[in-house]
């Protein structure tokens, strides 16, 4: 049986002055991660070929969708597509064409199914959606055929993004600013003066946790803190009380300058910025503060680790990700054919799903740990973006910065 091609195309946008820059198919050879998640809704193609307009309301998304003008003609199916978001932004749109489900007779006249493979060419990326606004795309599947024995063909698509939830208060404005989860999935703002508990249902603010000159905190997998600061680590348990100090200032010039991540094999990296001693670079470093390794990498910004003790590192214009003892090499930048990077500001690995997830000036991307694309969206926001954190219930929060103060966007997935 002749397998489905699914081409999803935009036609137009009707009301849609918040689509962002996505609202495009992927360009021809972009490799793109799978569908995570998201919301589904199925059209049914019966072997007369006679289909009927559609209405869906898919949560918890709050969308709207119309499926209007259907028509099928010689093996190809379009569909004129209008989403309407309800009440809130929705950002980082994407439609997928998911599986193929025939109902089919057998040769004993028995009803059975079976799933075709789709082919698809592109995912349709449609970026952000004001509240009360409206986008209309057409589908298209093309190669559709049927043997005699088929009854009906279920063409399923997933409609998967970000809804802003809220933005909350998170402190005042302070340098080495970043973002960290405990075991226990509180978030926490680190900065120079210290931890700041953020609670995000509430939206309020703990009590700060001082630590002098404080350049970058971890927790190990033992769930005890590591704080640095330029010349000291400190490991502390979940309640703040220190258990032991290491004095790093006898280990080499400035090894502990900024942004301090652990892997998920327990090594510590940190972001170099001495330019009189072994240069800008990141350096890996033992539970003592001893040096162990060092990569040279100019305009380092941000670092990130994931559990497999792979390092992501960002300049102002691309992402570099760790090659073992040859260092850093390209992973993204600015010749991407979707996210085109303008200055990354902030860089993190999803904890529960993997993924690369980059703020730049202009937009949050996500891709896979192998720079394969996911979505993005722009996020509207024209004060820098000091830190990431995918939350345990998959939640994306965003710290932005300010001269006087700090706020926190929190955005769902569905």
């Amino acid at each position: 049986m002749t397998a489905l091609v699914c081409a999803l195309l935009l036609v137009s946008a009707q009301d849609a002055a918040t689509v962002g820059p996505m609202a495009r198919l992927a360009p021809f050879g972009t490799k793109f991660t799978a569908p995570q998640g998201g919301s589904e809704f199925t059209v049914t193609l019966n072997a007369d070929a006679q289909l009927s307009e559609q209405e869906f309301t898919l949560n918890p998304g709050g969308i709207s969708l119309k499926l209007t003008r259907p028509d099928y003609l010689d093996g190809e199916l379009t569909a004129t597509l209008t989403l309407t978001a309800k009440d809130r932004n929705l950002s980082g749109l994407r439609v997928d064409c998911a599986r193929l489900l025939e109902t089919y007779n057998d040769a004993n006249g028995a009803t059975q199914t079976r799933f075709q493979t789709p082919n698809q060419g592109s995912p349709l990326f449609l970026g952000e959606l004001g509240a009360g606004k409206s986008v209309r795309t057409k589908l298209s599947t093309r190669g559709m055929s049927f043997s005699p024995e088929t009854q009906s063909v279920e063409v399923t698509f997933t409609l998967s993004g970000y809804r802003f939830e809220k933005e909350v208060p998170a402190g005042p404005a302070d340098r080495y600013l970043g973002l960290l989860l405990d075991p226990s999935g509180k978030l926490f703002r680190t900065s120079q003066k210290g931890l700041l508990p953020l609670d995000l249902d509430m939206g309020t603010l703990g009590t700060l946790r001082p630590f002098e000159d404080l350049r970058g905190a971890v927790l190990d997998s033992r769930g005890m803190w590591l704080l640095a600061s330029d010349k000291r680590l400190e490991r502390r348990d979940l309640s703040g009380a220190l258990v032991k100090s290491y004095d790093a200032s006898t280990t080499g010039p400035d090894p502990l300058s900024r942004g301090l991540r652990i892997d998920g094999k327990g090594n510590l990296y940190a972001i170099s910025d001495d330019p009189n001693g072994i240069g800008q670079g990141v350096v890996r470093i033992n539970l003592s503060g001893v040096r162990q390794g060092y990569a040279p990498l100019s305009q380092l910004e941000r670092i990130a680790a994931d559990a497999d003790g792979n390092i992501f590192a960002t300049t102002q214009t691309q992402v570099f990700r760790s090659t073992g003892s040859q260092g850093f090499s390209p992973l993204l930048g600015a010749g991407e054919k979707l996210a085109e990077l303008q200055g990354p500001q902030a860089v993190t690995v999803d904890g529960i799903a993997g993924r690369l997830v980059v703020a730049d000036r202009f937009q949050v991307a996500f891709f896979d740990r192998n720079g394969a694309f996911g979505t993005a969206f722009p996020h509207g926001i024209d004060r820098p973006i000091e830190g990431l954190a995918t939350l345990v219930d998959g939640r994306l929060a965003l710290l932005i910065g300010g001269e006087a103060s700090t706020t926190l966007r929190i955005y769902s997935r569905f």
